[in-house]
């Protein structure tokens, strides 16, 4: 069997030096790199044939850019795609592990082959060598470009948050599923994950900023929405109300902005606002 050929999305936006040269090293183990470039101002980037750089000078959303990789990538004959963070950070043996298990395994029905997050969420992580999950992360996940054309890609109207659950959702709908090697580990960063107690109770914070607090809130409503009777676990997507508040007021700073933005996407979602961030504060 020939070598697969591995090509890899990443999505910029505002970067630092550091992350531009840790994308320059991935070059080291993959075929070619789309850069999508969600920042308002272009990054001395130099293309050649193994990278090419694309910008409209504006954030387009993660979805959008996403959609834009793999469109490039299907372009130029690749079947596989990594999908990464500006601050992902790989090695070639991991990326090796999981391109081996697509060689040597019938993936004709998975549409996405994960390695294991290791995020500060409190979650255990199972047992068994290889699972099913019905959803997982973007980052550090390889996609199978043949069912993401028939899955349909990425919804941009979510624009951010909850844009990778949704699509692992469609895939799932149509009988294809995720391949996660649990003994393949990738640190990840989520937010700036914090753990409280008070007394017997603990409060996971993720303290992402406010407008990420509005796609949150406006954005898992619509989805619990579309895929209620699907049979889904939502404690992935968190909308409680008085739970989140009661976390912003003790726990997070920014409050006023949090609050407010948790209320108005509440109400963009009752009024069936979707797309970009309408408020210009």
């Amino acid at each position: 069997m020939d070598k697969m050929k591995l090509a890899g999305v990443v999505i910029l936006y505002n970067p630092t030096n550091e992350q531009i040269e840790n994308i320059k090293q991935s070059l080291v183990f993959l075929d070619k790199i789309y850069v999508i470039d969600n920042s308002t101002q272009e990054h001395l980037i130099k293309q050649n044939n193994q990278i090419l750089y694309y910008s409209q000078r504006e954030n387009m959303g993660v979805a959008k850019a996403l959609n834009i990789g793999c469109q490039l990538a299907i372009k130029d004959g690749f079947n596989w795609l990594l999908t990464m963070d500006q601050d992902s950070i790989f090695n070639k043996e991991t990326i090796n592990k999981l391109c081996e298990y697509i060689e040597k395994n019938d993936t004709s029905k998975t549409y996405i082959v994960s390695p294991w997050l290791n995020t500060k969420l409190l979650e255990e992580k199972p047992k068994e060598e290889i699972s099913h999950p019905s959803d997982v992360m973007t980052s550090g996940s390889i996609m199978n470009l043949k069912l993401y054309e028939k899955i349909g890609g990425f919804k941009e109207w979510l624009f951010i948050d909850g844009v990778d659950i949704a699509y692992c959702y469609d895939g799932n709908r149509l009988g294809y599923h995720i391949d996660r090697l649990n003994n393949v580990c990738i640190d990840h960063s989520l937010g700036d994950i914090k753990i409280h107690k008070i007394l017997w109770k603990t409060f996971l914070c993720t303290n992402h900023n406010y407008i990420r607090k509005y796609y949150m809130q406006r954005n898992y409503r619509y989805l619990r929405e579309m895929y209620k009777d699907d049979g889904y676990d939502f404690s992935n997507m968190p909308v409680a109300f008085k739970g989140i508040i009661f976390r912003i007021i003790f726990f997070e700073d920014d409050k006023l902005r949090k609050l407010k933005n948790v209320i108005r996407g509440k109400r963009d979602y009752i009024k069936g606002i979707k797309g970009k961030y309408p408020y210009n504060d």
